[in-house]
């Protein structure tokens, strides 16, 4: 069985957050024996971090909050970082 991580990279995300995150959950993988959603928070300024804080006490995440705007590819390699899977996907943070 195999072990998954989720990167998500988040900024101003607060209407979509919540919705993408339950989502991500959602979805049955039967061949995965574990998953984690690594989110890292790019410094949003739309009330998408407090949003973000009750997760960090749920075994099931790890979130991750930059201290300024870095930009999409700083965040990803920041979340790549702390992945700790043995398959590594990118969800965007938006239902495009």
């Amino acid at each position: 069985m195999e072990s998954l991580s989720i990167v998500i990279s988040v900024f101003n995300e607060v209407n979509t957050i919540k919705d993408i995150i339950e989502q991500v959950r959602g979805v049955h993988l039967p061949q995965i024996a574990s998953r984690k959603i690594v989110i890292v928070d790019d410094y949003s300024t739309d009330g998408t971090r407090d949003l973000l804080v009750p997760y960090k006490d749920q075994n099931a995440f790890k979130i991750l909050f930059h201290d300024r705007n870095r930009g999409k590819g700083a965040s990803l390699r920041t979340g790549i970082e702390e992945t700790t899977g043995s398959i590594v996907i990118i969800q965007d943070a938006n239902p495009e």
